[in-house]
């Protein structure tokens, strides 16, 4: 065979290639394949534990995916029931923040009257107001017969003075109640992106680790639950035709509550018929505060009160649903397989040279799969994590050969 180089005509002028360079032993490739594939997984599942992954991918598809393929129930719930005060509500009063502490005292009142499972506040109880009207309604947290919850915000609420949490801790004190807090889990904002949608179920704060969630501590006074099997709340979709997923009322307008707390009726019979045996959430639906993004937002960015969110979490809790994440075995075993197979594609066919390509065809494989595997298993694939598997893969085996010789193991 003879080893000169090759000379081919090229426009009337000869242009020489130089012999292709024979390839690394097969075992060498298949080895560096591996080890290439291991540490690609390892990798990727180490920045992702730490949260460092760059946002984008995994919570755009998880969103669309929650809005159209989540579980839609049959009929409005029969177990909740929320109540709202909006601006509506307390047009005919002289402010709007705080919720007025006698309207909160009449309204707790009228909704033990209605002999409810279990009563929880969402309204954050954080400084002074009148002092008869609050009071007021220290006096009615404490005596009304229901088992009643107060949402408390901890050190995790941003912009709260010390004195705040002072306030705080002391009503709790004469109150007698127990406490959950009322704060929600998003992605964490590390890259300056963070989208502050609620996708997760906080965990207690440090501070107080005994205090859990409104949404928990409801549940277990409703007959008690089983620990989701991962921190994604698992939306339910309204019934079809049927209106609210949650009965609900909104306090309408009315004329103020005396300091006192009493003689002004706020929930019409017909309402207060349908509060008996239920967990019953009071909350603010006010359009400048404690509204937030969810993935049921993806489609249109509207917000959600922060008591349906509560809601939401306590109907998945009762009905026992979880989404579910892969294991972290599992996780790096899929890791694996996606580096590995990258790589064996990059080297037999040079796929980095067409990036964009690889990258569509990545993409174009996952979010389908992706979308499969919620619907059919309500499991969360970790596409960001995979995607990188892929092009990490990819671009190991585009270079292996080269790799390989510089090491001087071709």
């Amino acid at each position: 065979m003879n080893d000169a180089p090759s000379r081919v005509a090229d426009g009337g002028r000869a242009r020489s290639h130089p012999p292709e360079r024979p390839l690394p032993p097969l075992r060498n490739r298949i080895v560096a394949g591996i080890v290439w594939s291991l540490l690609v997984a390892l990798a990727i599942l180490g920045i992702e534990r730490a949260e460092l992954l760059p946002p984008g991918i995994n919570e755009t598809t998880v969103d669309w995916r929650t809005y159209y393929l989540s579980e839609r129930a049959l009929a409005p719930r029969s177990d909740i029931a929320v109540i709202v005060v909006g601006e509506r509500s307390l047009e005919d009063y002289a402010y709007v923040s705080p919720v007025d502490r006698a309207l909160l005292a009449n309204l707790i009142r009228e909704v033990d009257g209605a002999r409810p499972r279990a009563i929880g506040l969402d309204i954050i109880l954080n400084r002074a107001s009148e002092p008869a009207k609050d009071e007021a309604l220290v006096s009615a947290i404490r005596e009304v017969g229901s088992p009643l919850v107060l949402g408390v915000i901890d050190e995790r609420a941003r912009y709260y003075p010390s004195e705040d949490f002072d306030w705080q801790e002391q009503l709790l004190e004469r109150s007698g109640r127990p406490a959950a807090h009322l704060l929600f889990g998003w992605q964490d904002d590390r890259f300056g992106i963070g989208d502050h949608v609620v996708r997760f179920i906080a965990d207690p704060a440090p501070s107080a680790p005994g205090r859990r969630g409104l949404a928990e501590t409801l549940a277990a006074l409703g007959g008690g639950f089983a620990a989701p099997r991962s921190p994604y709340i698992s939306w339910l979709l309204p019934p079809l035709g049927s209106g609210d997923l949650f009965p609900t009322y909104e306090i309408p307008t009315h004329p103020p509550v005396g300091s006192g707390g009493a003689g002004t009726r706020l929930i019409p019979e017909s309402f207060r018929a349908l509060l008996k045996d239920r967990l019953v959430l009071i909350g603010g639906a006010f359009a400048d505060r404690d509204r937030h993004l969810t993935p049921l937002s993806v489609s249109n960015d509207e917000q959600m009160s922060g008591v349906f969110i509560h809601a939401q979490i306590l109907a998945q809790l009762l009905d026992g649903r979880s989404l579910e994440v892969l294991s972290e075995p599992l996780e790096l075993l899929t890791l694996l397989v996606v580096a590995g197979f990258g790589f064996l594609l990059g080297r037999r066919y040079r796929l980095k040279r067409y990036d964009f390509l690889a990258s569509a065809l990545g993409l174009a494989v996952l979010v389908p799969v992706g979308a499969w595997m919620f619907n059919a298993f309500q499991l969360i694939v970790p596409v960001t994590a995979i995607f990188f598997a892929w092009i990490a893969g990819i671009t190991g085996g585009h270079y292996c050969n080269w790799a390989l010789r510089k090491l001087g193991l071709g």
